[in-house]
């Protein structure tokens, strides 16, 4: 199955593609049954703008909305998103039967988070005001990514939105076909998980490995529901989460963002290491690391504050790595050092071999990494031994690595 997630010029890039590969994401690496694909309504705006964060409201923000007058389910100013979807279905050429699901800040009169065409074919979801529902800016993505999923859930459970506003539930009782007319009620559903068991035996007549895409998408609420309750480690979580390469008070640290930046406790050269392995995706072989020994020697200045000299580098390099610049070398690289430095250099010993450096090095970052990140998704951003081969590499997609 194929759904089709369009871009509103007013949704920064840089969050729809987070939302887009997690939606993606599977960290077993089995193959999904539904697969989502970004479009952008504008394709020269989504060309030109890659590193855009800002997000633009068009309308002021609402309170949450307590009037009792307001009826979303026959809403006036809808129409203009499913024109929307309409014309990238026509620019893209997207089959009939597919979903487009347009994401936009933008808010409407009915001051309503989500709602689809009659054919539940086209749908938006408001991707702002989610902070009026949640207090931890971490779980906005998810709150939009549980809307893009219930609404997969409702295509296959309705014909048309006439019939699926007959199952739609009044009064709220926690679960998908909550109509939630007060936006702070969006969590409870979403806590849950549930999905109506007459929907379910409508559908599925209790056998759902006949329909792979519900129990994928049950499979995504519980995890959702997961991570509601249990914003800590926990190994239910099955989203990635970001790492950041940053700085607080001149002090370098890589942070956890959908953990509140929390930090991982690397030292220096657990920085530079993983970060050389995060920058090379194709992963480096053991044999060949010396061949990226200018880089590492740059990778130590850019990962401290501190002014620190020439031979204080080396020396950390030497001592934590085994790594050595020949007299060529720190010519060909610009590296000068006095005569004394380099006889003190070259005079001191390593207990370990350069291997045995190595490995107590790789084995300290995926320790220390373990300890941090969530054991459901943690694979992914080891440092791994490729079948034993002696080629290193991590297998994290890297939009989930940013660099301040």
């Amino acid at each position: 199955m194929k759904v089709y997630l369009i871009r509103n010029v007013d949704l920064s890039k840089s969050r729809f593609d987070k939302i887009l590969s997690t939606l993606n994401f599977n960290g077993e690496n089995k193959k999904s049954p539904i697969k989502y694909y970004g479009v952008c309504v504008d394709p020269i705006i989504d060309e030109e703008i890659i590193d855009r964060n800002n997000e633009i409201y068009y309308l002021s923000t609402k309170r949450i909305q307590n009037d009792e007058k307001i009826n979303p389910l026959h809403p006036k100013d809808f129409h203009r998103y499913f024109t929307i979807c309409d014309s990238v279905r026509k620019r893209e050429k997207i089959d009939d039967n597919d979903l487009c699901i347009l994401l936009t800040n933008e808010l409407n009169q009915n001051n309503f988070f989500t709602w689809c065409d009659f054919k539940i074919r086209n749908i938006f979801i408001q991707t702002s005001q989610w902070e009026l529902v949640f207090d931890y800016e971490n779980e906005y993505e998810f709150a939009v990514i549980y809307e893009i999923n219930a609404w997969v859930l409702r295509s296959f459970f309705f014909e048309n939105s006439n019939i699926l506003r007959r199952s739609i539930n009044k009064r709220v009782k926690g679960n998908l076909m909550d109509l939630c007319r007060h936006k702070d009620e969006m969590s409870n559903k979403m806590k849950t998980a549930e999905i109506p068991e007459n929907l379910l035996n409508q559908l599925t007549e209790n056998n759902l490995d006949k329909y792979p895409q519900v129990k994928f998408i049950k499979e995504q609420f519980e995890n959702i529901r997961l991570m509601l309750l249990n914003r800590d480690k926990s190994k239910f979580w099955f989203f990635p989460v970001t790492l950041r390469f940053t700085h607080h008070n001149h002090n370098p640290m890589v942070v956890i963002e959908e953990l509140g930046n929390k930090k991982i406790d690397f030292d220096l050269a657990d920085r530079v290491i993983y970060r050389l392995f995060l920058e090379t995706e194709g992963g480096i072989h053991y044999d060949n690391l010396n061949l990226y020994k200018k880089r590492i020697y740059d990778l130590f200045y850019l990962e401290t504050t501190i002014n620190r000299s020439t031979k204080t580098t080396l020396t950390t390099m030497k001592n934590k790595l085994n790594i050595l610049f020949s007299d060529e070398e720190r010519e060909k690289y610009s590296i000068v050092l006095n005569e004394e430095d380099v006889k003190e250099l070259e005079s001191n010993k390593l207990i370990s071999t350069e291997k045995e450096l190595f490995n107590k090095r790789t084995s300290a970052i995926n320790r220390t990494l373990r300890n941090a990140i969530p054991t459901g998704i943690v694979q992914n951003y080891l440092i791994i031994n490729v079948d034993k081969k002696n080629k290193y590499k991590i297998y994290l997609d890297r939009n989930f690595v940013k660099y301040d």
